[in-house]
């Protein structure tokens, strides 16, 4: 499908965008777009939206959007070689499909963007099956098979890390939705900085999200250092969202009273772990997130 525009100082910001958040020259970000638009090139999408800037884009209901929006971020990952969640991040503020998405939408969005790259499903009991858990306190939960056997490993709402027994594993007659787990993006907590600007941090003390007034919530590397002068804790652990609904309502909630529509940059520690499988945590996926990010510096 094509993308209409109704000026070419759109097309020019969301390329803007991409170039900005995966630090790829704008040219190429221009090129790909406009191709993974449905154009030629960024010369033919220029002279097709100013020859026909009074077009008005078309609305697609929910489900049709957040298809297109999916398949238009996986186009560009690929045509890009860049990160899927990037990719999400730099397009999602723009209503590219007649609206803008939630933040379970674009949630929703990214896990289908992992099943279609780094996290497959290949099978029962393969390492990407979603199935549940049959233990006492624990019983149904859903959780992400990271290896089938004795001890198995998987990944649950809170951790990346999780050992259960092979018996306590339960899989599903019907594959289960990808999830993303809560500890990767609800705020914990905030830090107040010198200069007054605020910080969302996970329950892993890594920060989220920079909050400054007049501004899009920034996200952050959850390796970055922050001095701050101020600490308030969200919740305690005896009321963690991880398995209530009602406090992950609150939880979502309060994320967009600070303005974040969006992932941070944390969530992808998920895909690591399926790529490399000698991380065993969140400390450990950060660290290998930083040593792939200064090696891309470098090269």
């Amino acid at each position: 499908m094509r993308i209409q525009f109704a000026s070419i100082n759109r097309a020019k910001a969301i390329a803007k965008s991409i170039a900005l958040v995966t630090q790829l020259p704008l040219s190429a970000c221009q090129t790909a777009f406009a191709q993974a638009a449905g154009y030629r090139d960024w010369f033919e999408l220029n002279q097709f939206t100013r020859k026909h800037d009074s077009i008005t884009l078309h609305t697609l209901d929910p489900s049709s959007g957040a298809i297109e929006l999916t398949n238009l971020c996986l186009n560009l990952e690929a045509k890009l070689a860049a990160d899927g969640g990037d990719i999400l991040y730099a397009l999602s503020p723009f209503d590219l499909y007649g609206r803008s998405h939630t933040l379970p939408e674009i949630i929703d969005i990214r896990c289908k963007m992992l099943r279609a790259t780094s996290i497959p499903f290949n099978g029962r009991r393969k390492a990407g099956e979603v199935g549940r858990l049959k233990v006492s306190g624990r019983n149904a939960w859903p959780v992400l098979l990271r290896e089938f056997g004795k001890p198995t490993r998987v990944v649950t709402a809170k951790s990346l890390r999780g050992v259960v027994a092979d018996f306590e594993y339960v899989s599903p007659r019907e594959p289960l939705p990808l999830f993303v787990p809560p500890r990767l993006f609800w705020a914990y907590g905030v830090w107040t900085e010198k200069d007054g600007s605020r910080v969302l941090f996970s329950r892993d003390y890594m920060p989220l999200w920079r909050l400054s007034p007049g501004s899009r919530p920034q996200r952050l590397e959850p390796w970055l250092w922050i001095e701050k002068t101020q600490e308030t804790h969200f919740w305690d652990d005896r009321q963690s969202p991880w398995s209530d609904s009602k406090r992950s309502e609150i939880e979502l909630r309060r994320l967009g009273d600070f303005g974040v529509f969006g992932l941070p940059r944390l969530v992808e520690a998920l895909p690591l772990v399926f790529q490399e499988p000698s991380i065993s945590g969140i400390p450990e996926a950060v660290e290998a997130m930083k040593a792939k990010a200064l090696a891309g510096l470098d090269a």
